[in-house]
């Protein structure tokens, strides 16, 4: 029995766990929990008199500690916000280029990109008409542009995805030495199956009503590292057949800010693809905090 606190730590603990596991925001918090009689503390978590409390986090990342309470349980706090994924993540790809004044071609390469703020931070509904915002922004897949991104957490379910937004309604004017084409967008590249032809290099448009998508990375237990890869894989939305499974991304070029499917030009001017090293069965999309 959980006494006096069984009701609100029902999410928390179940008869026979050993342990505690929350997700927080980074701001300084506490919650019941019957974890015995005494105190106890860690670095910036402790527990006493009924009561464990944390501080709040201004490292900028995410953070995680976990401490021995009295009664034996192990109690672990997990602090996290979508600011947290802001700094620089290195990325590693296979990539194209049709655009050597803009990026090379190289079959296997690792870049870094930075997380900041959004470009247009909007709040739109998925396929599904879940709303998701865009709270981040992602600069280095293509000169100066940057892709609008988002980092959704569940907090009671423990759980954090990360989508980068993939969107043809909207370019952004770049120096790329492209005439007529000097803007662009990023949206999604494809194939029939995973790295299979036929190719959709520059699938327009993306979806019907909805002319934009998120490409969902797993994001891993310590919160560091975000993958896609088979056999998570996504198809375009609304579709689950044909030349529509995502496997990369397009950097698109257009003739104006607002293009129409008719103002983007039908071949790429660089891709990054889900196969580094040319290698199809391992490995996909990687994105590592450094």
């Amino acid at each position: 029995s959980w006494g006096k606190y069984s009701a609100p730590l029902v999410k928390i603990f179940a008869v026979g766990n050993t342990e505690v596991r929350l997700w927080k925001t980074d701001a300084a918090g506490s919650a019941p929990c019957d974890g015995g009689t005494g105190s106890v503390a860690g670095t910036w978590l402790s527990y006493s008199s009924g009561t464990l409390s944390w501080t709040e986090d201004t490292t900028g990342k995410p953070r995680s500690e976990s401490i021995t309470l009295p009664s034996g349980i192990i109690a672990t706090v997990t602090q996290v916000e979508a600011k947290d994924f802001k700094g620089t993540w290195s990325f590693r790809s296979q990539r194209f280029s049709n655009n050597a004044s803009v990026i090379s071609t190289d079959v296997d390469v690792t870049i870094d990109l930075t997380f900041g703020e959004p470009r247009y931070g909007e709040t739109l509904p998925d396929i599904n008409d879940k709303n998701y915002t865009n709270n981040l922004g992602v600069r280095g897949l293509y000169l100066d542009a940057v892709a609008d991104a988002t980092v959704s957490i569940d907090y009671d379910n423990r759980v954090a995805k990360f989508g980068l937004f993939l969107d043809e309604r909207k370019a952004q004017a770049v120096s790329n030495g492209k005439a007529g084409y000097n803007y662009v967008c990023f949206i999604p590249e494809c194939a029939t199956k995973w790295m299979t032809n036929p190719w959709n290099f520059v699938p327009v448009p993306i979806h019907a009503s909805k002319n934009y998508t998120w490409l969902w990375f797993n994001v891993s237990n310590d919160l560091t590292t975000l993958n896609y890869d088979q056999p998570n894989m996504q198809y375009l939305p609304g579709t689950s057949s044909g030349a529509n499974m995502i496997i990369g991304i397009t950097c698109a070029v257009c003739s104006n800010a607002a293009p129409a499917s008719s103002d983007i030009n039908t071949t790429y001017d660089v891709i990054y693809q889900a196969n580094p090293n040319k290698s199809n069965t391992n490995g996909g999309f990687t994105l590592k905090r450094k």
